[in-house]
């Protein structure tokens, strides 16, 4: 039998919707253990079926209602991300950058709580705390030397001399997330690096390249890179053995472990987080998405194993005293 349309007058939002399509939509979008979380009734707990939950629901008001409740909640926030993702370009609207930006975008409780998430145990943020980007309010990503609340003027000079002597401004690398936050009760700062499938992280394999017919100072910069890391990756090494930091592999990475490990000798506590961003359908085309925590670690670990020892990850390492830790983690941020 057809299911009767939930309203008639078409300024309703379950306007045209039928009862079975609400429930297909949530049980796809959430599966039936969220459904049993939200809505703990037990056509959703035991055995679950949309046959058994249609049969339930329709005999049942006040369980239909909080159906229905939560689908317009849902499709509501549905709509938000969906316009929110709109103010950046159309090449952006798709991938990692939306969801950094969904993820510091709302009140500060709200982004500090979801911060804290990816870095706990280990660190916390707080509403107080400053982080890059700040919602879609800011469209770019958050190069280190663009967030003077970060650092101090002294401790930048004492970057540019290392990176790069003789230079006149600092080149540092752009961080998908940074924000300020407390380590072990200490002020420091999180650094976080995202990927929404597999070639985000295997197209980066290669090593740091030199320009075509390179200037003098290329070449320069070139060589003085190449010996600050493999000055971090010594002294990374006599902190936990296994490391091989160099120019001519992996650079991505091997840049976003030497910085943070600079940082952390200068006394800067550091929680350096690859982020992957599970589910990320409209990335198919690109590559491999992943489905769980499981395929992102198992990928990051596997990309880094040549460089990074494997057991340094989720470890707080001691840099003179200040703690730098890598982490591995995963969430779902659906676009829509």
């Amino acid at each position: 039998m057809a299911e009767p349309k939930t309203f008639s007058h078409p300024r309703d939002p379950l306007h045209g919707i039928t009862l079975e399509k609400i429930l297909n939509q949530l049980v796809q979008k959430h599966g039936w253990i969220e459904m049993g979380r939200q809505i703990p009734i037990r056509c959703f707990q035991f055995n679950p079926t949309i046959k058994s939950s249609l049969t339930f629901l329709r005999k049942t008001p006040w369980a239909r209602q909080k159906v229905e409740d939560w689908f317009i909640e849902d499709s509501t926030k549905v709509q938000d991300r969906q316009n929110l993702v709109q103010k950046l370009k159309p090449k952006e609207q798709r991938g990692v950058k939306p969801r950094c930006h969904l993820l510091t975008q709302g009140t500060r409780d709200q982004v500090a709580s979801r911060l804290t998430m990816l870095i706990a145990p280990w660190g916390q943020v707080r509403p107080d705390d400053r982080w890059m980007p700040e919602g879609f309010a800011q469209a770019d990503e958050a190069p280190w030397q663009g967030a003077p609340w970060l650092h101090d003027k002294k401790l930048s000079d004492h970057l540019l001399n290392w990176w790069l002597p003789g230079a006149t401004e600092l080149r540092t690398p752009n961080w998908d997330i940074a924000s300020t936050c407390l380590i072990g009760g200490v002020k420091g700062v999180l650094l976080l690096e995202a990927k929404a499938h597999d070639r985000g992280l295997n197209k980066e394999q290669n090593g740091r390249r030199l320009e075509v017919n390179p200037t003098a100072e290329s070449i320069k910069n070139h060589e003085h890179i190449g010996q600050a890391i493999l000055q971090a990756s010594s002294e990374l090494n006599a902190i936990s053995p296994g490391w091989n930091l160099n120019r001519d592999s992996h650079y991505q990475m091997v840049n976003r472990f030497v910085w943070s490990w600079k940082l952390a000798s200068l006394g800067v506590p550091v929680i350096l987080v690859y982020l992957g961003f599970l589910r990320a359908g409209e990335m198919r085309d690109r590559g491999k998405v992943f489905e769980n925590q499981s395929d992102w670690q198992q990928l990051v670990l596997s990309h880094s194993n040549t460089i990074v020892p494997e057991n340094v990850w989720e470890t707080k390492l001691d840099c003179n005293g200040t703690a730098f830790i890598p982490l591995i983690r995963a969430i779902d941020c659906p676009l829509g």
